[in-house]
């Protein structure tokens, strides 16, 4: 989760902003970030010792990497730790139950 509150976060999410509005950004951006996200998929199933294609595990690990990046969205405009801590704990109980190792 610590990479998602990250000073490279935040240098991520100001070129995301920017790759929205500026068309030759996002052609250039657009298939590093891609590239990016199914590595931290991958390295993600890994941490998690799943398999991808057993149940609902890559739903389950995409709706993680989304809630991180959401929660440090978040974080960028405000510090609520204590929340968001109780947030990544009820989803790590979703993740024990629901995970099909």
């Amino acid at each position: 989760a610590a990479q998602f509150v990250s000073p490279v976060f935040f240098a991520a999410l100001e070129l995301w902003v920017a790759a929205r509005s500026d068309a030759e950004l996002l052609q250039a951006v657009g298939p590093l970030e891609r590239r990016l996200g199914r590595e931290t998929h991958a390295h993600a199933l890994g941490l998690f010792e799943v398999e991808e294609d057993r149940g609902d595990n890559r739903a389950l690990v995409q709706a993680t990497l989304d809630l991180l990046r959401g929660l440090g969205l978040a974080a960028s405009l405000s510090d609520d730790t204590k929340r968001r801590s109780a947030i990544l704990d009820a989803w790590a109980t979703t993740l024990d139950l629901r995970l099909e190792r």
